[in-house]
């Protein structure tokens, strides 16, 4: 079982459908091994700053996604959040535990 879903998958296969599924969405950049620095968020519009290969990169988007492991994006905008796994009783997922 996982930390968060007892739902697994071997992270090449989650590569590969990552990769099909966001192949077809025109205008989305995936930034895979970068490690973000800063993000704010003004004008409804986000600011990003990640370091990616000791390269900054420094990119803007009306919609952030925070794939971090344990929230950091989330933590660090003081935004509510949890972590591990949610209940049955709230989720009504089967294999919630």
């Amino acid at each position: 079982t996982g930390w968060v879903s007892n739902t697994l998958f071997e992270p090449s296969v989650g590569n590969q459908i990552l990769q099909r599924i966001t192949s077809q969405v025109p205008n989305l950049e995936i930034f895979l091994e970068a490690e973000w620095k800063s993000a704010t968020y003004q004008n409804e519009l986000w600011e990003v700053i990640a370091i990616q290969n000791g390269k900054e990169l420094r990119f803007s988007s009306s919609i952030l996604i925070d794939a971090t492991e344990l929230g950091d994006v989330a933590a660090s905008q003081g935004l509510p959040y949890r972590l591990g796994m949610d209940a049955r009783a709230e989720t009504r997922e089967e294999f919630a535990p």
